[in-house]
């Protein structure tokens, strides 16, 4: 008997998401990699393209299947300049398959980490100014992104930032998650202390944690000392702890990135302000300060070495961990 496929017969599949295996050549270059799953680079009818496999381990029961229907269907709608295109998906054989344009210039994070990389005034207001375009797009869409980091921003040959990684995205008024799921360092005060908490302007705390992942060159956000995930979630939610900002960044990023990542959620900025923010500052980009940023940097570590933890958290009175989805 021919096997069937759970989720195309358990969820309902929009055939036109459907890519054959039969017309999709996987290579063997590695994109990325994670617990649930790698992205790799591939040919669908000859054109390059990013296939994110998610492994047939991940798909437990039926509820698994539907999330990952929901990351499929929420990538279907969105069509943005700003956001990584979606091509389809292939469910034949044991793995599930999610196809994406591919971006060859890889993640922001990536990018900030290569040792030659330069900070550029109008770069970084380039790169910020999609990622801002991209969450807009994606607010006024009623849906919460969930895991903004450095990692999930991918970059195109013409250094176009793209939106990516949807997995833990989510309809407003879906918001009934008991549980914290994301990377706790991205994650805003709110969300630590109460994950259905989670709203617009907590996507905008990650963002000003993805600024300061960019004028510190993603260097380790972990205060010195405090490495445990619990002591630095209570650090951030309790203590209103944040992030030395690095003295290349000018006053007025170092102002827009306070007001995004402040405690008070009324404090902080739509996307569609920072949007306007970064539209009155194209022509004349602030400039930033030069001189060695290794030397004034407070870390030096890698903070991807810090991403794969588990996050103690408070459900039902029991204490419980819950692994951190990358992939």
């Amino acid at each position: 008997m021919k096997k069937k496929h759970y989720l195309a017969d358990s969820v309902e599949m929009d055939p036109r998401w459907i890519i054959k295996s039969s017309d999709l050549v996987i290579s063997d270059e590695t994109l990325g990699i994670g617990y649930f799953g790698e992205v790799r680079l591939g040919l669908w009818r000859g054109s390059q393209v990013a296939c994110k496999r998610v492994f047939d381990k991940s798909f437990r029961n039926k509820s698994d299947l539907e999330l990952f229907y929901r990351e499929v269907k929420i990538l279907s709608n969105l069509r943005h300049p700003c956001i990584v295109y979606f091509l389809g998906v292939c469910i034949e054989g044991k793995d599930r398959i999610i196809i994406t344009e591919y971006m060859e210039g890889g993640s922001l994070h990536s990018l900030l980490k290569r040792p030659s990389f330069m900070l550029d005034d109008k770069l970084v207001l380039k790169i910020a100014m999609d990622i801002s375009l991209g969450m807009n797009h994606l607010h006024l869409e009623e849906l919460l992104h969930r895991d903004l980091t450095s990692n999930n921003i991918l970059l195109n040959a013409h250094m176009d930032a793209k939106l990516s990684d949807f997995g833990l995205s989510i309809k407003i008024e879906d918001i009934t998650s008991s549980f914290t799921m994301g990377s706790v360092y991205w994650m805003a005060p709110e969300v630590l202390l109460d994950p259905k908490q989670f709203t617009k302007k907590s996507d905008v705390y990650s963002f000003a944690i993805v600024l300061w992942e960019i004028f510190s060159k993603a260097q380790n956000p972990y205060p010195p000392g405090e490495l445990n995930p619990k002591g630095l979630a209570n650090k951030i939610s309790r203590e209103d702890w944040r992030p030395s900002i690095p003295l290349i960044c000018p006053i007025e990023w170092t102002t827009l990135i306070k007001k995004c990542w402040s405690f008070n959620t009324d404090d902080r900025p739509s996307f569609q302000q920072i949007v306007e923010t970064f539209q009155q500052w194209a022509k004349d980009p602030p400039r930033l300060h030069r001189f060695d940023l290794e030397e004034h940097s407070d870390f030096s570590t890698s903070c991807s070495d810090t991403l794969d933890i588990l996050i103690p958290i408070k459900e039902d009175d029991d204490e419980k961990y819950h692994n951190i989805y990358k992939l």
